[in-house]
């Protein structure tokens, strides 16, 4: 082997390993779509679809919430409203009681005898409404503070609710964008004649070789192997140029792979001609 032909066969191992690399790039951020929009029945993570549904499940018993703590809120104002009603009319109802007290401690004055004892009793009588008052507007503050937290929490209700909906709303474009760009990978799947239902796994990739060996019972060595995608079972073309024409020479099924190697039958059905060594084989014509 001369220089040039030592120079070329380091150029083709190169090429090879970095097409090679690329097929595996390729796969590697190879995305399943339609898998992420519609999920893993009964696997985890869940699709899109599935999602949205979750989510539109929530916003509804958001607002159900939403609208329960609403109707709470407002009965609960109407009650408070009554109370503070009631004891304001309380309030004012003790404040005629004291100064009628009050009037009573100062006619009881002009009496020594019975000053004392009504002092005291007006006195007992004051620390009671004291006591009374203190109570009322501990009630009071009480009353404003189960307001406040009810308004508080009606508006992270809300909040909520909108972070829902526009959390729904996101979705929802996102899914109608999947689905466009699901239509379209299906279509051009089908424009180069491939079935967008077909398993990847099991398609034949294109790849073209040479017949390195050829025996007399039928099976001849081709220098395409696994690392070209070829598999057994797979089915290759074989034909010879010369002349400026291409002959077809038959069909191979491949029954044995190995890493640049594969040994394959000659099916007798498609033979039209003697293989030989250098004729050329192709997974699929052009």
């Amino acid at each position: 082997m001369n220089f040039v032909g030592k120079i070329l066969t380091v150029l083709i191992c190169v090429l090879c390993v970095v097409f090679a690399t690329m097929a595996v790039m390729v796969y590697a951020t190879h995305t399943n779509w339609r898998q992420v929009v519609m999920g893993d029945p009964g696997g985890f993570p869940k699709g899109l679809n599935q999602q949205l549904e979750e989510l539109k499940v929530e916003k509804a018993n958001v607002e159900a919430q939403l609208l329960a703590a609403s109707t709470s809120l407002k009965e609960e104002q109407v009650m408070r409203r009554d109370r503070l009603t009631q004891l304001e009319t309380t309030i004012d109802e003790l404040r005629l009681l004291r100064s009628q007290y009050e009037t009573q401690i100062q006619n009881l004055k002009t009496s020594e005898g019975q000053a004392v004892v009504t002092m005291k009793s007006t006195q007992e009588t004051l620390a009671k409404l004291r006591d009374e008052v203190e109570t009322l507007r501990r009630d009071i503050r009480e009353a404003q503070q189960d307001r406040d937290e009810n308004f508080a929490e009606s508006v992270r209700l809300a909040d909520l609710l909108q972070q829902a909906d526009v959390k729904a709303k996101r979705l929802e474009g996102e899914k109608i964008a999947l689905g466009v760009d699901v239509t379209r990978q299906r279509d051009l799947l089908r424009v180069h004649d491939v079935n967008p239902d077909q398993d990847p796994a099991g398609m034949l990739p294109r790849v073209n070789g040479l017949v390195m060996a050829v025996a007399g019972s039928g099976v001849v060595e081709v220098s395409i192997g696994e690392d070209d995608g070829l598999k057994k079972g797979h089915q290759l073309q074989v034909y010879r140029t010369g002349g400026g024409e291409n002959r077809y020479l038959g069909r191979l099924e491949v029954m044995e792979t190995a890493a640049d190697r594969a040994v394959c039958r000659v099916m007798p059905k498609f033979r039209t001609g003697a293989i030989q060594v250098g004729d050329r084989v192709t997974s699929k014509f052009d």
